[in-house]
């Protein structure tokens, strides 16, 4: 081994035993990026391969430079097989680029595949879902592409896509054809989260996530702004969705009635981030859910803009499931007189002297 080679190595084994980070692997690529070509390099990139198993894939990422220097020209270094998580600045992604991307056998390695903002249609993302390369995909992040409901069915419809948990397709063009043909993918089975904020499902589309939830595994819910106002009701009468505890609902023109049917729900009961700004579930729905189990363990709410009056930011600030930081925040919207008000309800009647600072502390101290 020449001196060069040995030096490498020794900077190499030193990284290696460094506490995991992103930024201890960014060097690791770079240390490759400068290694020459050389059986010696090949040795430290199994080397580097067999001590990374042990890292969290969350600090394997990087970006097509760091592994590919001129891509789509020339090929990519041997080290794109250590990447676990695969990301692309937003551009327009081209057919060649694709195709010579989902052709490199690196890519069986990387688990999380990121094309947020590349202006992809359906065309293109057919070109991804035809790759074998692509089978051991978990995670994968279209976000504001131009897919459609054709690029949904080419997704559906990939027998590499079996592995998947992690799907974002936000700001896609989507109606509800295209969630029938995810939901009822014979290949996409056991998703964890899925974000589609910003398409056009519609009430029925929110039904067909409804009714197919028993072969996924959802844990965070991403609708908003898709419309799906009463659809909302087969959501919350879905024992499937039971692990669920992120549900983002906001703009999505959801009234009293389907708020109420959520607050009711004996199966959404893990929640811990609810949105629901910009809807119109007024006094009646902020009620029923100040009063519901629904909002036990939730520790993120946010329910602005749903022409609310004092009456439902009461029955927030003093409902007796949510947390002291949360009903907190409603206290916070309320006068001092309806502070002092409630304060009467403690029995202690040094409260009624007490500066608003006093009367907030107090009545946090005590559950409804």
């Amino acid at each position: 081994m020449s001196p060069h080679d040995q030096v490498y190595f020794a900077q190499l084994r030193t990284l290696l035993f460094e506490e995991p980070t992103q930024r201890i692997f960014d060097i690791i690529l770079t240390l490759f990026h400068n290694w020459e070509d050389s059986p010696e390099r090949d040795v430290g990139i199994q080397y580097a391969e067999n001590h990374l198993q042990s890292w969290p894939d969350e600090f394997r990422q990087a970006r097509p430079e760091d592994c590919w220097r001129v891509f789509p020209s020339g090929n990519p270094s041997p080290s794109f097989r250590l990447i676990r998580h695969l990301h692309f600045s937003p551009t327009e992604f081209r057919a060649d680029e694709a195709r010579k991307l989902v052709h490199t056998p690196y890519m069986q390695h990387v688990k999380s595949l990121t094309l947020a903002s590349n202006r992809i249609q359906a065309d293109g993302i057919k070109i991804f879902m035809d790759s074998p390369y692509l089978a051991y995909l978990e995670e994968l992040d279209l976000d504001y592409n131009e897919i459609g409901d054709e690029g949904a069915l080419h997704i559906a419809q990939s027998p590499h896509m079996s592995r998947l948990k992690h799907l974002n397709l936000n700001s896609n063009g989507l109606t509800k054809e295209g969630i029938e043909s995810l939901m009822h993918s014979p290949y996409i089975q056991g998703l964890e989260t899925l974000h589609i904020n910003n398409n056009n499902i519609g009430p029925d589309g929110a039904r067909c996530i409804a009714k197919t939830a028993a072969s996924m595994n959802y844990k965070e819910l991403h609708l908003a702004g898709n419309a799906i106002a009463e659809g909302l009701e087969a959501l919350a009468n879905t024992p499937a969705l039971s692990q669920l505890h992120t549900l983002i609902l906001d703009y999505n023109h959801i009234e009293p009635r389907s708020a109420v049917a959520l607050a009711h729900s004996p199966h959404i009961r893990q929640l811990e981030v609810l949105s629901m700004s910009r809807n119109n579930i007024r006094d009646e729905g902020a009620i029923a859910l100040a009063q519901s189990p629904v909002i036990n363990h939730v520790k993120e709410l946010h329910l602005n803009a749903n022409s609310m009056t004092v009456n439902g930011v009461k029955a927030l600030a003093f409902s007796s499931y949510l947390g002291s930081s949360l009903r907190q925040h409603s206290m916070k919207r309320l006068s001092t007189n309806i502070l002092r008000e409630e304060s009467q309800k403690l029995e202690q009647p040094e409260l009624q002297s007490a500066k608003r600072k006093e009367l907030l502390k107090a009545l946090l101290e005590t559950k409804s």
